[in-house]
């Protein structure tokens, strides 16, 4: 303001004795305002310039934690904040006090800041909005005009592409753009494109333009964009990206029906690059566009568009939408009558049921697959099909049958030439075995599926050092369930790997999928080194194929491997960053189960702060990703955690849920309701509660016992103590294991 600069001046000329300080923060100022004048003229010793930067993104976190006290906080808004805001602390402050205004944020007695919500939207502040009217009313019609068009094509855009759309000369434009970024630092060029010098700006901009015009300039953009970039040439001939945006310009612009043909080419590459909520937003846009405009879109379209917005909810963890987006594609398909579409929203619905932990409606709807592909003599399908009903009967107990079916599978369906579905199959049948009480026969298929896996690159095991000495009898117990616990995403990977029995995902991902299966065998058997040379081999291949989830799920498992041979720092590198990847590319149910990891390592170590935020998250987490055995185990590990830090009243309340979950009819798995109870058993123990550490444990006994009753005698005494948290809990409820 001009009473500001009037102040410095005067402070400036001051010339009595006395010395004080003046710190005057201001954005570059426009050539000819008396802020520059002032600046020009102050050249004396006395007055020193420095340029402030963006904040980088450390600087964005390093303020967070100073705001929020919240590490969680931190990586949950971190990124989108600086996305958002360009690095501008003053607009990041503004978005706070804003979500904190709307109560999104809401701060605990401890001062901790906390989300009411787990889906946090964005705005413009009305503070940001207010400086950012400042300097576009400063502007000529014409620059307005041509900033509205910019801010419909994107925070970056082409001026080649402004241009047409305006019908004026380039040069002149260029022109234009070199004033506004120059006079009015509005833009900034980037190669031969511009951007937006802060994200606000084009948000504003693009929220006050009349619907009707900027539906007609989206329109117009895609139009655009398919003469030049495309160039006539179809949707997969042409490039993700551009296949994006020319959808996205067209659905927005009314244009269901134009946009129709690329719709699959790029949620696809939404899909690809983790644009979860653009791809949310151009699916949901482009059927209500369709619906609206009784457009011409292709039966076939409907239901590609619902599918992915089945697997953009899911990498989300909303189940209900999920759910509801699976209803409606299953319907569309049946009017549709493409057989394709039919098997797809079936393999779909089967995902499902097995990510939420349903593993009988898995069963059941394997048995209805394997009926069908029986009957039409498809024999990838029937394949398929035993795989998934080998797993749902894995999960349920059912041993026998589930040897059954997977010996089926590899005697009557399965090629010869096939090396990555025998690695499949052999893993997933050694752990079978193992379950049945069979370790000689499990490391036999361990040992012959390790061979054909030769074939695509598995390196060779090496020697694999223990960091942490041993003898310590608590920490080995913890240790060995908390390895145990971190399999609890297993249905959901196993229903991953077996799926691609009949899925055409890129070769080496497959490859990675079968080096997974048997280093869990691998692990199981106690084969540290083995392990790990599978999954390094995982690793390795899931890069190649650029599939960033299932390299997370790689460093989650090699975390489980470093836990297990009690290399904590390694272990507590490799969820970390199997963390970090998640969170960045969106996905939850991830991101919950690395976080149930590090709370219990952190426990592991005595570092309780750090495992009471991990867990704190998980629960919250999980609770809203309807993972009922994760937040079951991650609440009865919270209330082992707040007993032992003297915290009775929270551990009873954490427990008391926990034991709700586990106590009632909820889709857990046998053995994760097991590893449960004896977590509750753990818990109540130290409390000091003897007569609810007895009733829990002798639940995880009879639990267990459901699954030994039904093996053979020579089997039994196997199955109870061929794993750590079996062994544990047979020992410590006195359990009879002949």
């Amino acid at each position: 303001a001009e009473i500001s600069v009037q102040l410095l001046a005067y402070l400036a000329l001051d010339d009595r004795g006395s010395r004080i300080l003046v710190a005057a923060a201001f954005r570059p100022p426009d050539e000819g305002s008396s802020l520059h004048q002032f600046l020009r003229g102050a050249r004396d010793p006395s007055t020193h310039h420095m340029l402030l930067p963006r904040l980088t993104a450390k600087d964005v976190g390093a303020l967070l934690r100073e705001v929020l006290h919240s590490e969680h906080l931190v990586q949950e808004l971190g990124f989108r904040l600086l996305e958002k805001t360009d690095g501008n602390p003053f607009f990041i402050l503004e978005v706070l006090r804003t979500l904190q205004h709307d109560r999104v944020l809401t701060r605990r007695e401890d001062g901790v800041w906390s989300l009411a919500s787990s889906r946090v939207e964005f705005v413009v502040p009305d503070s940001v909005k207010e400086l950012l009217h400042g300097n576009l009313a400063r502007l000529s019609d014409e620059d307005r005009d041509l900033l509205d068009v910019a801010a419909v094509v994107g925070t970056e855009f082409d001026p080649d592409l402004v241009a047409e759309i305006l019908g004026v000369a380039k040069i002149p434009l260029l022109r234009r753009l070199s004033q506004l970024e120059r006079k009015h630092r509005l833009i900034r060029s980037v190669g031969r494109c511009c951007r937006f010098d802060r994200p606000q700006l084009r948000e504003t901009l693009y929220a006050e333009l009349m619907e009707g015009l900027r539906d007609a300039y989206h329109a117009q953009v895609g139009d655009c964009l398919e003469r030049g970039r495309a160039g006539g040439r179809p949707p997969e001939e042409v490039d993700g990206a551009t296949c994006f945006e020319i959808a996205w310009h067209l659905v927005l612009g009314g244009r269901a029906d134009a946009a129709d043909r690329w719709m699959a080419r790029a949620l696809r590459h939404a899909a690809q690059t983790y644009r979860i909520d653009d791809g949310v937003v151009l699916a949901s846009r482009f059927l209500d566009a369709a619906d609206a405009a009784s457009a011409s879109v292709a039966p076939e379209t409907r239901v590609d568009v619902l599918i992915a917005l089945v697997g953009f909810h899911e990498h989300e963890g909303r189940r209900d939408e999920e759910r509801r987006r699976l209803d409606h594609a299953a319907q569309e398909t049946t009017v549709v009558g493409d057989k394709r579409l039919t098997l797809r929203i079936r393999d779909l619905r089967l995902a499902f049921h097995f990510q939420v932990g349903d593993h009988a409606a898995a069963a059941q709807a394997s048995r209805e697959a394997l009926d069908e592909a029986l009957a039409t003599g498809h024999r990838d399908l029937a394949l398929a099909a035993l795989g998934n009903l080998a797993c749902a009967e894995r999960s349920l107990g059912r041993f026998d049958d589930a040897a059954a079916h997977i010996e089926r599978a590899i005697r009557e369906f399965l090629a010869p030439e096939s090396a990555v579905r025998r690695c499949l199959l052999l893993g997933s049948l050694g752990l079978v075995e193992l379950r049945r009480g069979k370790p000689r026969a499990a490391q036999r298929l361990f040992v012959e599926a390790r061979s054909v896996a030769a074939r695509f690159g598995l390196p060779e095991p090496a020697p694999f050092a223990a960091s942490a000495d041993g003898g310590d009898d608590t920490r080995d117990r913890f240790l060995g369930l908390a390895r145990a616990l971190g399999r609890h995403a297993e249905s959901r990977i196993d229903a991953e790997r077996t799926l691609l029995l009949e899925s055409g995902l890129p070769r080496r991902l497959q490859e990675a999928m079968a080096l997974l299966s048997i280093s869990v065998l691998a692990g199981l058997l106690s084969m540290s080194s083995d392990e790990r040379a599978c999954l390094l081999g995982a690793l390795a291949a899931s890069r190649e194929a650029g599939d960033r989830r299932f390299e997370a799920a790689v460093l989650h498992a090699l975390g489980e491997n470093a836990l297990a041979a009690r290399d904590l720092a390694l272990a507590r590198r490799d969820f970390g960053q199997a963390l970090e990847l998640r969170r960045a590319i969106g996905y939850r149910p991830g991101v919950c189960e690395s976080l149930l990891a590090l709370g219990q390592l952190a426990s592991i170590e005595g570092d309780f702060a750090a495992a009471r935020t991990c867990l704190d998250e998980a629960t919250d987490l999980a609770s809203s990703l309807q993972m009922p055995a994760n937040a079951a185990l991650a609440r009865a590990t919270a209330a082992m955690l707040y007993a032992k830090e003297g915290q009775p009243e929270r551990a009873r309340a954490e427990l008391a849920q926990a034991q709700a979950a586990l106590d009632g009819s909820g889709p857990f798995s046998i053995g994760s309701r097991a590893e449960g109870l004896w977590f509750a058993a753990l818990a109540a123990k130290a409390l000091g509660d003897d007569t609810a550490h007895a009733a829990h444990l002798a639940s995880a006994w009879r639990t267990l016992r459901v699954l030994a009753d039904r093996l053979p005698p020579e089997q039994r005494k196997a199955f109870l103590t061929g794993t750590s948290p079996n062994r544990e809990i047979t020992e410590a409820a006195g359990g009879d294991a002949s």
